[in-house]
């Protein structure tokens, strides 16, 4: 991803792209619930975050 960025001259000089190691390691899984009509209803996310025991639940409910 560095590289195209930097060919499309999106990317300034000396700048590198790179993400912390707790977002590299971070796990997680989810569920979203559909309605009859195909739109979200529910969304229900869990992500692990290391280092362990740390955990983040999150989720959204519409109507």
């Amino acid at each position: 991803m560095q590289a195209q960025v930097a060919r499309a001259g999106a990317l300034p000089q000396g700048v590198a792209l790179a993400l912390p190691a707790q977002y590299v390691d971070m796990t997680g899984h989810g569920e979203l619930l559909l309605s009859a009509d195909g739109l979200p209803v529910r969304q229900q996310i869990e992500l692990g975050c290391r280092p362990p025991p740390t955990r983040i639940t999150a989720g959204r409910t519409s109507r």
